[in-house]
């Protein structure tokens, strides 16, 4: 008894890493900012919420049309959706150090 459940146990285990595992490859690192041309509310703790003119900076990207990043007027960090932001390239270094005094 104790053998089946620790094996189905262990199967779902595997099976959330390798979801996991899955989720990652989808994202993209980037090194891009810019900044919000709508407001946001975000619908749970992954996300973050916008107001139109927030500066974000942007570590990542998915072909679904998120992106995970931070907004610096709240300094938190969270998802929103792509479609909502204007790319600027020079609002971050090349090493995402943040520059033009964007806080």
């Amino acid at each position: 008894v104790h053998g089946g459940f620790y094996k189905k146990k262990q199967e779902k285990k595997n099976f959330l890493f390798n979801f996991f595992d899955f989720l990652c490859l989808m994202w993209k690192e980037t090194n891009k900012s810019g900044e919000a041309k709508y407001d946001f509310n975000a619908e749970d703790e992954t996300q973050t919420s916008l107001l139109s003119g927030d500066k974000v900076l942007i570590f990542r990207e998915d072909d679904l049309g998120w992106f995970q990043g931070k907004n610096i007027r709240t300094n938190q960090y969270g998802l929103f959706p792509s479609s909502y932001i204007n790319i600027d390239e020079n609002l971050v270094t090349v090493d995402g150090s943040e520059k033009n005094n964007i806080n």
